[in-house]
């Protein structure tokens, strides 16, 4: 999709999510919940470039899940993993979250803190070694 289309996809996403907030009055620590894989991916990412001295805004491809797909060989292997991490953990959380309101922002930091294990165990942000040829 590339930063353009992910970045369009990502305020559309948001502008929705304030909006449901809006006419609803859903909890936006639920909204981040759910947002949780996307919002990792990229902040352990831009966090990680930017400690080792890359430029943050540069191209690259060292997001968890292209660093994933790459090491898999499969598209497909990391958008299901992705869905069972949405479906399984991040959704009952959310629907915690819209059930006990008080402890919506814990509950989103229980959420995340696995995701950014994940993203930091994939290698999110660090670059491919390159490939010596003898």
């Amino acid at each position: 999709m590339g930063d353009a289309g992910s970045g369009f996809l990502g305020f559309m996403l948001g502008g929705l999510a304030l909006i449901a907030h809006r006419e609803s009055g859903l909890d936006p620590w639920v909204i981040v919940i759910l947002f949780g894989i996307f919002v990792t991916d990229a902040t352990v990412t831009l966090l990680r470039r930017v400690a080792h001295g890359k430029k943050w805004h540069q191209a690259h491809r060292s997001h968890a899940y292209q660093r994933l797909s790459r090491r898999f060989d499969s598209h497909g292997s990391v958008t299901l993993g992705a869905l069972a991490i949405n479906v399984i953990w991040l959704l009952p959380l959310s629907l915690l979250a819209t059930q006990r309101p008080g402890y919506s922002g814990v509950i989103a930091f229980v959420a995340y803190a696995p995701l950014v294990v994940i993203a930091v165990w994939a290698g999110a942000g660090r670059e491919e070694m390159p490939l010596v040829r003898s």
